[in-house]
């Protein structure tokens, strides 16, 4: 039997992308006959989706929540504006005097030592994920004193490519930069493969370590398709010039929604009268677009809805012919989880990014693609306005979980 442990930050009730990504993972592998342990910190549950129910069929005596040294609250949304100065104050003083590099800087103490009891159970295979990225240190350091022990890092995202890992923006001191690239090159060293979640990430990776390269591999997200109530429902065959989008809006994203927006305006400057429809289920508001040189366009364009849970995805994205996917403007590489459930759900899809492997895909299964030009968006929305249809392949078996789970267990020794 294969036996496996999975070492990762987040696991539920924790949510996070590495939760999600991990515990799927470990259902599949158990089901296959894999025998797998996990390691990761200590809480309780969080508001929001947090995955618990692809857990049950995990052996809980397997699942090991160990406390970490770094204080919880600092890690949860501040409830009040006191709150917020409380914990800007508390994460200053904390990475400028103790963690220097990340949360998981100490996690080690806990982490080897149990980490070690489970290779004496017969643990041959370690699959650690990050962020944070020390957690991939650690284990390199189980991997040397365990040569034999087949390591698996898990980047997901690139460690000092992040701005969580760069000088003077995260890390203030010269020397906790250039221990973060020690560990990391440390980690490279020791691994037996590395995975990236797409293939773009794994070539910014390997212009940095040509020589370590051969270790790269793509291993995407997913979507599982017992997330959705019913059968994956046939492509859409009747268009309407709504649009949905669900997931957040950080500030490089909400980029788009101004080019979207000034698009508009400029097209029905041009006599286009667009009815177009946007539908946003996320945790902003069209408030914080109240300084935008097109506000009145997004007041009458953009509507914004609550987060959906996951229960609600299908039934939610049933009511759309077109979802919308973003990248930000110097984040091309990206490949966001959400566009996964627009793939189970066989919706066409509008994606705006400059370019990237996630881009070239789509484009490739004619669904609607549109880099930061406001030409080049004016000519999807005049499509999407004028309920053109279009042939798009909705096929992405590629990125079924099961599918996934095979190429993963074919890693494992």
């Amino acid at each position: 039997m294969k036996k496996v442990l999975i070492i990762s930050y987040n696991f539920p009730p924790k949510s996070g992308i590495s939760s999600r990504r991990w515990v799927k993972l470990a259902k599949e592998l158990t089901r296959s006959g894999v025998e797998c342990h996990v390691i990761t910190r200590d809480g309780g549950k969080e508001k929001g989706v947090n995955w618990s129910k692809d857990m049950v069929e995990l052996d809980p005596t397997k699942i090991h929540r160990l406390k970490n040294s770094y204080p919880r609250f600092l890690e949860k949304p501040p409830t009040s504006f006191q709150m917020r100065i409380v914990k800007y104050i508390g994460i200053k003083f904390l990475k400028s005097i103790f963690f220097k590099i990340d949360s998981a800087q100490f996690f080690y103490k806990k982490l080897i030592p149990q980490a070690k009891k489970n290779i004496k159970t017969g643990v041959n295979n370690i699959i650690v994920s990050g962020p944070p990225h020390s957690l991939l240190f650690h284990a390199s350091v189980l991997k040397n004193e365990h040569p034999n022990i087949n390591l698996i890092l898990d980047y997901r995202d690139a460690w000092n490519d992040e701005t969580t890992y760069e000088y003077k923006t995260s890390l203030k001191s010269f020397s906790s930069k250039m221990k973060s690239i020690q560990m990391e090159y440390l980690a490279l060293v020791q691994a037996d493969k590395v995975l990236f979640v797409s293939d773009d990430m794994r070539k910014r990776t390997a212009n940095l370590y040509k020589n370590l390269a051969n270790k790269f591999e793509v291993f995407h997200n997913f979507f599982d398709r017992e997330d959705y109530d019913d059968s994956i429902p046939k492509p859409y065959k009747k268009p309407t010039n709504e649009v949905v989008y669900i997931g957040t809006l950080g500030s490089g994203r909400r980029i788009a929604l101004e080019f979207l927006a000034e698009a508009i305006d400029k097209l029905n400057e041009n006599k286009e009268n667009l009815n177009l429809k946007f539908h946003f289920f996320t945790n902003e508001t069209s408030s914080l677009f109240h300084a935008s040189a097109y506000y009145k366009v997004i007041k009458k364009h953009f509507i914004f809805h609550p987060i959906v849970s996951t229960k609600k995805v299908f039934k939610t994205l049933s009511n759309f012919s077109y979802c919308l996917s973003i990248n930000e403007p110097n984040y091309s590489h990206a490949f966001g989880t959400k566009i996964f459930d627009y793939m189970a759900l066989k919706k066409q899809i509008f994606h705006i990014s400059n370019g990237g492997e996630l881009y070239d895909i789509l484009e490739k299964k004619n669904h609607l693609v549109a880099k930061y030009d406001i030409e080049k968006i004016q000519a999807v929305l005049i499509k999407i306005n004028s309920l053109q249809s279009t042939d798009f392949d909705v096929n992405f078996d590629q990125f079924d979980l099961k599918n996934q789970k095979e190429k993963l267990i074919n890693m494992l020794q």
